[in-house]
């Protein structure tokens, strides 16, 4: 099926014949005095009904996208009316309905309503979708987009190539990161590497900061002063001095 409804949409009410200056297609007679017709390189279908439509290939029913996609006129410029089935007529010509004859058309300015007759709403109409695809080959839409494909694919290809702004402020940012770990990791151990040195170069003043110890249980060990204090001999008896002989008084 085919979406691509550039083309596609409800006909336009014509009284008379379809513009010519416009190159509008001629689709065949509705009510009289109304005719249907279409855009320029639209196609109408081969038996039209009460409430032509336009398709963008030649024999093809393209209702069901229309209504699918839309409703929309066949040139979104006009104006879309309901009356039991879609139409569409020039702005400024408003649409009515024709109760007794169960027909519609697009009234001129200065057209005098009978009493069967009355005025339509005008209906909002959906975008038209711009891309376009179909399942079957043999179609000349479907060629003329497989040939413009190239041109279609090119712009993500170039788009693919240009840099990638985010990308590069995240990958400057996670190098300053880890230089920054970086560094302060070596600082770190510099730090602690310092703080050994000094520990090894004092070894002998760490005995200032240890407390006395006990000395075989009996109290705390202190040191000693070197100064030996001499004592005197008795003198009330004699003394043997070692390699002489006693001496007899």
């Amino acid at each position: 099926m085919s979406t691509n409804t550039s083309g596609a949409g409800f006909a336009i009410r014509r009284n008379g014949t379809c513009n010519a200056s416009l190159g509008e297609v001629y689709c065949g007679e509705t009510a009289k005095p109304y005719h249907a017709c279409c855009p320029r390189s639209a196609y109408c279908p081969a038996d039209p009904p009460y409430n032509a439509y336009c398709c963008d290939q030649p024999d093809f029913n393209c209702t069901m996208a229309i209504l699918d996609e839309g409703p929309f006129c066949a040139n979104t410029s006009w104006n879309m009316y309901d009356n039991g089935g879609y139409f569409c007529c020039d702005v400024g010509m408003p649409g009515y309905q024709n109760t007794e004859l169960n027909s519609n058309g697009c009234a001129r300015p200065g057209f005098q309503l009978a009493s069967s007759e009355t005025y339509l709403t005008p209906l909002g109409q959906e975008s038209k979708p711009t891309a376009s695809s179909n399942t079957s080959p043999s179609l000349p839409l479907t060629t003329t987009a497989s040939s413009q494909s190239p041109a279609s694919s090119s712009s993500p290809t170039s788009g693919s190539n240009s840099p990638n702004v985010g990308a590069i402020a995240g990958g400057t940012v996670g190098g300053l990161a880890v230089l920054a770990l970086i560094i302060i990791i070596l600082w770190c151990a510099f730090l602690r590497r310092r703080n050994h040195r000094q520990t090894d170069l004092h070894p002998a003043d760490l005995h200032l900061f240890q407390s006395p110890e006990k000395v075989q249980g009996r109290g705390v060990a202190v040191e000693m002063e070197t100064t030996i204090v001499p004592s005197e001999l008795p003198g009330d008896r004699p003394t043997t001095i070692s390699g002489l002989p006693p001496v007899t008084q």
